[in-house]
């Protein structure tokens, strides 16, 4: 008798357990579209990436109550090593909780993965993260195409922290994204900041069967802690410069320039570096300059200056000419080549520094230097206001005629004064003489650009 009330007693049991598992429900009687929160990038293959070989992975997903992938089924692939690699991927995906009729329910998902190595992006990631099959229809899924920075929540600011949101977003045939809700935060203050920003960005729009489909997505926005000092204006500058690093080959430098070494720093024997954020144009032009917070106001101008001569192979996307992004250091120190010094000049600042050499003026010697080679000024492609004004520059000419140490006396601007003594470097002067033979000396250079002279002549003038 004992061990037919043990077995109805497990019977109970099992009936109990049976009655709490959830349906596995078709796809057709889902309340809504399955969406995917997270996704996790598939990882080529060592063997896919010496061979070259491409795999297409199937597999069907079956999928819990909380959105989890419980285990894979039907897993068909072109190789061993590519299946491996897209279950491994496909288990850490994150679903929407998907209702059927209102209750929760657990869903099978067919899913197929493209493995390219030949189109990877990177050299372990695999672009099969953003290619797959929802329902056995296969698709592109829609992708952010530019991004614009979130606003930082105000109530982290004292003390911000890393975070991010995922949002899922209406994208529709044109790339245009429209109702956008958060569905995972890992603060709750990033939700609203994030479900705000995503409507704004611009996508490329998912396709299916070689056409233009709206669909919606799930983006994740990052919320970096430094973020949370910027103005609307530096968060407009950082979208723009992640998105000009959107390229397939960057942009390399064609030629250069000398930089002016900011005279009294160099006398007094200082030291120092900038670092620039160089956007170039699909002309191989600099676009825009961008100095990183903390730099030297003098040594970035003069570097400004400078990056108005330069030109770059510009970057290219998918062959063609697209603007571009260059992270550039420049350290002043008067033996890098950047500031075009021999060993004469070294030997002029050394002697400047110490009094030693005294470089006489126009009134010491018999004959002026004369110009005979002049360059007119440029200024940088993001210069703002007007490219006219006045400079005096100051320079040393040496016995080849050539302008050393170009020191500004005074300017209308700062930027016309940078311009006029980087343009300076590049003239040529009949040296000065005394007693028949060339000499070094000191001249000083008035410059001015009227607005309807903008090819004025300059040309010494007594100190």
């Amino acid at each position: 008798m004992r061990s037919v009330l043990v077995s109805l007693a497990l019977l109970s049991t099992l009936a109990v357990h049976a009655a709490d598992k959830p349906r596995l429900a078709p796809l057709a009687e889902l309340d809504q579209p399955v969406e995917r929160l997270e996704t996790a990038a598939v990882i080529v293959p060592e063997a896919l990436k010496q061979s070259g070989r491409d795999d297409t992975v199937s597999m069907t997903l079956i999928v819990s109550t909380q959105g989890r992938v419980e285990r894979i089924e039907q897993l068909t692939s072109t190789t061993p090593e590519g299946g491996a690699a897209a279950s491994q991927a496909a288990k850490k995906w994150l679903f929407a909780r998907a209702f059927s009729g209102g209750e929760p329910v657990s869903f099978a998902l067919p899913v197929t993965i493209a493995i390219r190595p030949t189109q990877a992006t990177d050299a372990a990631v695999d672009t099969g993260a953003a290619v797959g099959s929802f329902g056995g229809v296969v698709v592109a899924v829609a992708e952010p195409r530019f991004e614009w920075i979130p606003e930082y929540p105000a109530e982290l600011q004292a003390s911000p922290v890393d975070g991010y949101a995922l949002v899922s977003v209406f994208v529709d045939e044109d790339g245009r994204a429209g109702d956008a809700v958060t569905e995972l935060a890992s603060r709750t203050e990033f939700s609203g900041p994030a479900a705000a920003i995503v409507p704004t960005w611009i996508f490329t729009p998912a396709m299916s069967g070689g056409k233009r489909v709206a669909t919606r997505t799930t983006v994740k926005v990052d919320f970096a802690a430094n973020s949370a000092a910027w103005t609307p204006a530096e968060r407009d500058l950082q979208a723009r410069l992640r998105y000009l690093r959107s390229y397939d080959e960057g942009p390399s430098e064609k030629s250069s320039a000398p930089v002016v070494f900011p005279y009294e720093a160099l006398i007094s024997d200082k030291g120092g570096g900038v670092m620039l954020n160089v956007v170039v144009g699909p002309d191989g032009r600099v676009a825009r300059i961008v100095p990183e917070p903390g730099s030297d106001p003098d040594y970035v101008a003069a570097a400004r200056a400078s990056l108005a001569w330069w030109e770059f192979f510009p970057a290219t996307r998918a062959e063609q000419p697209v603007f571009g992004h260059i992270r550039m250091q420049l350290s002043f120190d008067p033996r890098r080549d950047e500031f075009d010094h021999d060993d004469a000049t070294l030997a002029l600042i050394a002697g400047l520094r110490d009094g030693s050499i005294v470089v006489p003026g126009l009134k010491q010697v018999d004959t002026p230097p004369r110009p005979k080679k002049q360059e007119n000024l440029r200024f940088p492609a993001d210069h703002e206001g007007p490219i006219s004004g006045e400079a005096l520059i100051e320079c040393i000419i040496d016995r080849e005629g050539r302008p050393r140490l170009p020191r500004i006396i005074r300017t209308s601007t700062p930027e016309f004064g940078w311009a006029a003594a980087t343009a300076v470097t590049r003239w040529r002067f009949e040296p000065a003489t005394q007693g028949g033979e060339a000499v070094v000396c000191r001249a000083r250079l008035p410059i001015r650009i009227a607005p309807a002279n903008p090819d004025a002549p300059a040309s010494p003038a007594t100190p």
